[in-house]
């Protein structure tokens, strides 16, 4: 059973849920309460790795719109200022 394809993947997930409700108590703690955009925008990632480097990168930024890459705070390098 455990080499089944579902059962790894009931783990994975299980894993992802918790990495999000680590990434969530965190991030609570050092950018105050999410908003709701901000609590789908991390129920919508599934990737453990994504969610590992997300934890990590919590104590190099300010908020939880820097963290997640919204609100603008993507910036696009081949845009060039008028003169």
């Amino acid at each position: 059973m455990k080499e089944s394809s579902t059962y790894q993947a009931i783990l994975e997930e299980g894993e992802a849920k918790e990495a999000r409700k680590m990434l969530l108590l965190m991030g609570r703690e050092q950018f105050g309460e999410p908003s709701a955009k901000i609590v789908a925008l991390l129920d919508a990632v599934t990737d453990l790795d994504r969610l590992e480097a997300l934890v990590l990168r919590l104590l190099q930024v300010k908020t939880w719109e820097e963290l997640l890459g919204v609100n603008g705070t993507k910036r696009n390098p081949r845009r060039r200022r008028k003169a």
